[in-house]
């Protein structure tokens, strides 16, 4: 043991020694390190004399009055009133909107622009600029001739003042609200919403005891259902505002509006008979077929499941106050991982080519003979340098870790870095402390990389060639997240043949794919559309892909080609 490690330290040292492999390690930690401070310091850039000797150059063009107006409110009003972030995340955009709409209606008015290039720009309502009879068609609406025949300049002096009014008050109620305040229109459209569930639920059981048929009785199950979830998000607001709990941003918003809309909207997709479905078939958009009857109802019901775990993690994050760990882009936490696991990734490239390098380096210089007549085992020598290998890797994450910590709390504030996340895991929502999430992210994305590792090492040691062990390995770190979207549209166009796939590695070739928040905020209502399709092949865990079948499977792969490399060093001859 006491040799092996003294091999491992100079394997290290001969590492270390590599020129080419330290510059290299050094511009990508200090680009990964750049990255966030570029960001930072542009931003403040751009927020200061530069933005404002930009916004005055760029008033004489419309896109520059648009891109001024809305950066405004999307920022600057919510520093120069000096609230707080959680008014930020909750009011920026709808404060946006507002204000574009009556900057535009401003720009009509003053006749800066023309009508039909602030209409294209701004959004304008053309029902709030042009007079017209109500009989006439939609489809005119948009047209450049009729708006100016329909434009009406009283009209929009009037809408304009409207909206003025609007906007001030709103703008004042944003400075004045407190948190409790905000929490209370939360659970007032929620009870709202609840008592509109509870409504469709009595018609359905009406329906149900009139008519006691299996339409009826989907349709009884599904109204419970969106009751249940209205239910548990009441309950949520209601704890919250009783708690004196934090409104924590926009991601509320979402669940709160968003999830519960598009969770109703998949109950009410569910097909109640397959006579029913003949009538009106789901097309498969990239086959322009019919989606068979028994796949269509196999993705109504995994669209249910999926709103339905979404709502009850917004209520374990609203129970918690914690943040959820999908929008955590916009936090302290989500700006060292997303950034961590860009350098992981990068890392996978300098790895391969490192492990590769040190091993068939050996044979090419033929310095193996000299390593195979000192006192050490083959076994030791090439376990030192997969050691070695291992320990520039750990050391390089962990060294970045602590950099990018130390970074983001210097520049960017403390944040919820020492908050938990929700998260899912198995088909349980839970809540963990926050390092936790960041270390446990760190463990999964390092699995693939290992593995990469493993493979270079075994190649290297099979064709004793560079260029081969690092070609192989960098196709496999390729070609991982396109097997992962073959298996996807296999899953998706033939459940019922290929349940068997996600039991299989190939659904595991892009390990960190597997591990989403606890909720993707991404709609699943529209899956036939090709679109959704390629946007949702990043997820396989809604086809029931077990993230610890995935780990098993790496660290077999691992094992497995480790134990590859050290049989075939210790079997192959060297040849003098």
């Amino acid at each position: 043991m006491k040799g092996m490690l003294k091999q491992t330290g100079n394997e290290l040292i001969k590492i270390w020694r590599q020129l080419g492999y330290r510059i290299l390690l050094f511009v990508i930690a200090g680009f990964m390190l750049a990255a966030p401070l570029m960001n930072y310091f542009f931003g403040r850039l751009v927020e200061g004399n530069f933005s404002v000797a930009w916004s005055e150059a760029s008033e004489d063009d419309i896109w520059g009055v648009y891109s001024n107006t809305r950066r405004q409110y999307l920022y600057t009003f919510f520093e120069e009133n000096k609230l707080p972030e959680w008014k930020q995340s909750i009011y920026s955009n709808e404060l946006a909107i507002m204000a574009l709409q009556l900057k535009g209606l401003e720009l009509l008015v003053n006749g800066k622009f023309e009508v039909y290039d602030v209409i294209s720009c701004f959004p304008v309502n053309v029902d709030d600029v042009c007079e017209y009879n109500n009989e006439e068609s939609e489809s005119k609406y948009y047209e450049w001739d009729w708006i100016v025949a329909h434009y009406s300049p009283e009209k929009t002096k009037q809408s304009y003042e409207r909206a003025l009014g609007e906007f001030n008050q709103f703008t004042n109620k944003i400075i004045s609200i407190t948190e409790k305040e905000v929490i209370k229109e939360y659970l007032d459209d929620s009870e709202e919403e609840l008592t509109q569930a509870e409504v469709s639920l009595t018609v359905a059981k009406s329906k149900y005891e009139l008519e006691n048929t299996e339409k009826h009785k989907i349709e009884l199950n599904n109204a419970q259902k969106a009751y249940d979830y209205q239910l548990m998000i009441t309950e949520g607001w209601r704890f919250a505002y009783e708690k004196g709990r934090e409104p924590l941003g926009w991601e509320f918003n979402l669940l709160d509006e968003l999830m519960p809309m598009l969770a109703n909207q998949a109950l009410s997709c569910m097909p109640v008979s397959d006579s029913d479905y003949e009538i009106s078939p789901t097309y498969i958009e990239i086959l322009n077929i019919p989606m068979p009857y028994s796949i269509y109802v196999r993705n109504s019901e995994r669209n249910v499941k999926y709103y339905e775990d979404a709502i009850r993690t917004y209520h374990m994050a609203i129970l918690h106050n914690a943040p959820l760990s999908q929008a955590e882009d916009i936090s302290t936490k989500g700006g060292i991982r997303d950034t961590l696991m860009s350098f992981i990734n990068i890392m996978s490239i300098f790895m391969v080519v490192l492990v590769s390098g040190i091993i068939s380096s050996e044979f090419s210089s033929g310095t193996v003979r000299l390593l195979l007549i000192r006192p050490r085992s083959r076994i030791q020598i090439i376990s030192a340098k997969l050691l070695a290998s291992l320990t520039v890797y750990v050391v390089s994450v962990a060294a970045m870790t602590v950099l990018l910590s130390v970074e983001h709390l210097i520049f960017f504030g403390i944040g919820d870095y020492f908050t938990g996340d929700v998260v899912s895991l198995f088909g349980i929502n839970f809540v963990i402390p926050g390092a936790l999430m960041l270390f446990g992210k760190i463990f999964v994305a390092s699995l693939p990389v290992l593995l990469y590792m493993a493979i270079a090492a075994f190649m290297a040691v099979l064709t004793r060639k560079n260029a081969v062990s690092v070609i192989v390995s960098l196709i496999a770190y390729i070609s991982a997240s396109s097997v992962k979207t073959v298996v996807f549209f296999i899953l998706y166009l033939m459940p019922n043949l290929s349940r068997w796939l996600v039991y299989t590695p190939f659904a595991y070739t892009d390990l960190t794919g597997t591990v989403s928040g606890a909720v993707s905020i991404a709609s699943r209502a529209n899956l036939q559309n090709i679109g959704a399709l390629i946007g949702g092949a990043t997820d396989l865990s809604i086809f029931g892909v077990n993230l610890g079948l995935g780990i098993f499977y790496y660290i077999v792969g691992i094992v497995l080609f480790a134990f590859l490399t050290l049989l075939i060093f210790k079997k192959k001859q060297i040849k003098s």
